[in-house]
């Protein structure tokens, strides 16, 4: 990340944080498992099985809902990302527990009439390979920018929504001579309230995983799709398709570890974040809804008052899935950050 360029391991608070991945069964989980199970006295039976549960889950949703794009970078550091359009580059971000289908759903196509816009699985979501510190933005950073060199892409103006944006702010305080300037959609930089008793459960070593393997996962789809609708109000319901979609890919244990240690580490680090954000060069445009109930307005208001290229394209009424109803908002923050840039 240059002389701007971006904490390293001695900078970055989670520097230590190793995490390994794979969606996919392996013998040593299966035995963790097993102990697990024992231990909690939901037995070795009991912990093996839901866990095959888990599998069945995981396969489905690779069934249903599989790469979309392409991989690019070396194996366990690949990044998957969609590209299409012709026009200035755009890249987009999602937000919490999301993929690339927050924006195939939403605002894709119509970006794409005006840009070569990318949307981007985040590292550890999706089809991205995870990140070695997870609930870092900066790893996450570090991890997109090798994927975009692979994939060819210079100068973008990033798009960001919700945790999406504070990735987005991270990749332009870390290399900001690499991008044209970011759109902060429904962005949360200075945290929110911290996450209860499930999230933190999720990220406690050993018990997240068995605890994802054997309960969160099977028993999961009720509570992610109601959290998911809650965010589209006050302004419409959520599209029925993307709501299975979202749910697909959520449910899969690593994607669901990978959203608890962003909710849980995003509040830990947020006062080192700012200061860093602050002193972002290049333009920053903050787009948020008045009536947003995952975000207050107030966050978007203060980043635009601490940044000196930032402005502020308030909708009045608006929830927090900006993209689904108000994407015309978004084209008109891209514009005003390419020209400012």
């Amino acid at each position: 990340m240059n002389s701007r360029s971006g904490p390293g391991p001695a900078s970055d608070p989670h520097a230590g944080d190793a995490e390994v991945a794979p969606d996919a069964p392996s013998v040593g989980r299966r035995t963790v498992l097993q102990a697990g199970g024992a231990i909690v006295g939901t037995g070795i039976v009991g912990g093996t099985g839901s866990a095959l549960w888990t599998d069945e889950v995981v396969a489905d949703a690779v069934a249903d809902y599989p790469p979309v794009g392409d991989r690019v970078g070396p194996r366990g550091e690949r990044v998957h990302l969609l590209t299409a359009g012709d026009g200035p580059p755009v890249v987009l971000l999602h937000g919490d527990g999301g993929s690339v289908f927050d924006w195939t759903y939403s605002a894709f196509d119509r970006l794409a009439e005006r840009y070569r816009v990318t949307a981007v699985d985040r590292p550890g979501f999706g089809y991205s390979d995870r990140p070695d510190r997870l609930g870092s933005p900066w790893a996450q950073a570090r991890r997109l920018r090798s994927g975009f060199r692979s994939a060819g892409i210079e100068n973008p103006v990033l798009v960001g929504h919700s945790r999406g944006a504070s990735v987005a702010l991270a990749y332009a305080a870390a290399f900001p001579t690499e991008v044209a300037g970011v759109v902060d959609v429904a962005g949360a930089p200075y945290g929110t309230t911290p996450p209860g008793t499930y999230f933190r459960t999720l990220t406690a070593p050993v018990v997240g995983v068995l605890f994802a393997e054997t309960l969160a996962v099977p028993f999961a789809r009720g509570p992610i799709a109601d959290g998911l609708r809650a965010a589209f109000e006050p302004e419409g319901g959520a599209p029925p398709d993307y709501v299975d979609a979202y749910v697909a890919m959520e449910r899969r244990p690593g994607q669901l570890r990978a959203h608890a240690f962003d909710a849980v580490r995003a509040p830990e680090g947020s006062d080192a974040f700012v200061e860093r954000v602050h002193d972002i060069p290049v333009p920053v445009g903050a787009v948020h809804g008045t009536a947003d109930r995952n975000v207050p307005v107030a966050q978007s208001r203060r980043l635009v008052a601490s940044i000196d290229r930032a402005r502020s394209f308030e909708v009045s009424g608006a929830g927090h899935e900006l993209h689904f109803f108000h994407p015309e908002r978004i084209v008109e923050a891209i514009q005003w950050v390419s020209r400012a840039g």
